[in-house]
């Protein structure tokens, strides 16, 4: 009895640390986080801190400003013109929430998320250039998800979850059609389904660590491959063909 009353305590506590997450990202506020990481931006903090200071720097940005500087930093080169990959393994970025994208290229800027290519164009410049480009890639307009029709069915992980595995529903966070919730969450639907598998791979082997709290990598070790892959293919893009 007394190894049962843990087990469900324990699992309650995970159950709760979802919970908040998902509520932080239902509601899209990021002064919650703020006030309990103000500390510092730039290269001191393991993970970016969610500070007043930050968040003022991303509502200051400017899409125009934001489309020129993407144009000198040649990112159509990989991500399209349009934030549209012609790549199957290369991220779409329309549509990102300013937040989400700015927080990646903030990553990317000081060495949290690795990448050698992104290192070298964020690092060349400013914390407001960044900020000014994820204005103008939210703009832009994500590609569409293939959806039931590609997966035939809705996967049970996307609308009910796995509670024996601690896991919620993908659309407690990501929306049943992808498209995220408030700033902190991405849009998924419309990603390409390679790099939505390397992506959730790299979670689940920790590779990529720069999720807040760890949440994607905690759902992400507790799916099997053909679960990811099963996921891909109902968020996921049509991908591209290649030319013989």
């Amino acid at each position: 009895m007394k190894s049962f009353k843990n087990s469900v305590s324990h699992k309650t506590l995970w159950v709760a640390a979802l919970l908040a997450f998902a509520l932080v990202s239902l509601t899209g506020s990021a002064t919650l986080v703020a006030k309990k990481q103000e500390t510092t931006i730039g290269k001191e903090a393991p993970t970016m801190s969610w500070s007043p200071e930050i968040i003022k720097r991303i509502r200051s940005g400017d899409p125009q400003k934001g489309e020129a500087m993407a144009k000198k930093l040649k990112c159509q080169k990989c991500h399209g013109a349009t934030g549209i990959s012609d790549e199957n393994d290369t991220p779409n970025i329309a549509g990102l929430s300013r937040a989400y994208a700015f927080k990646q290229l903030f990553d990317y800027k000081y060495g949290r998320r690795k990448d050698k290519i992104m290192r070298r164009r964020c690092e060349k410049v400013t914390d407001q250039d960044l900020a000014d480009m994820a204005a103008w890639y939210e703009t832009l307009k994500m590609e569409p998800m293939m959806g039931i029709a590609a997966s035939k069915t809705v996967p049970v992980l996307v609308n009910k979850g796995d509670m024996k595995r601690l896991l919620l529903p993908c659309e407690t966070c990501h929306n049943a059609k992808g498209t995220g919730r408030g700033q902190l969450v991405p849009s998924i639907g419309g990603q390409k389904r390679e790099h939505f598998i390397d992506t959730m791979t790299a979670y689940k082997e920790a590779d990529r660590k720069n999720d807040d709290y760890g949440v994607m990598r905690f759902i992400a070790e507790r799916l099997s491959d053909d679960e990811i892959e099963e996921l891909a293919l109902y968020y996921g893009s049509k991908p591209i063909v290649e030319e013989e």
